[in-house]
């Protein structure tokens, strides 16, 4: 009779082993399971973050060229003005030497 609960008694701490390694094992696979999906996660972020600098980077560039351009035509409207008022000057500097050579 004793033998038999000795036997029994290992019996069943042979299968809670077993069921303690059988636990360890599917944790192992649900951490590992989980640090992929965290690796993927994290890669995908890393994508979209490079996809979205890009995309700001292209937006400011945008801009930048409009905001250029829109400098570059005042910049020639006031070089026109200045043209303008040169020779406007150049003329009138051109009439009052011809009359006072006249007089």
């Amino acid at each position: 009779m004793a033998i038999k609960i000795i036997q029994e008694i290992r019996s069943a701490e042979i299968e809670a082993d077993n069921i303690i390694k059988n636990a360890q094992l599917e944790v192992e696979k649900i951490l590992s399971n989980a640090r992929l999906k965290a690796s993927g996660i994290l890669e995908k972020a890393e994508e979209d973050a490079k996809k979205d600098h890009h995309l700001i980077v292209s937006e400011a560039d945008k801009e930048a060229k409009k905001d250029s351009i829109a400098i570059k035509r005042d910049n020639q409207k006031e070089i026109k003005a200045i043209k303008h008022v040169a020779r406007e000057k150049v003329d009138e500097a051109v009439n009052l030497i011809v009359s006072r050579t006249v007089r």
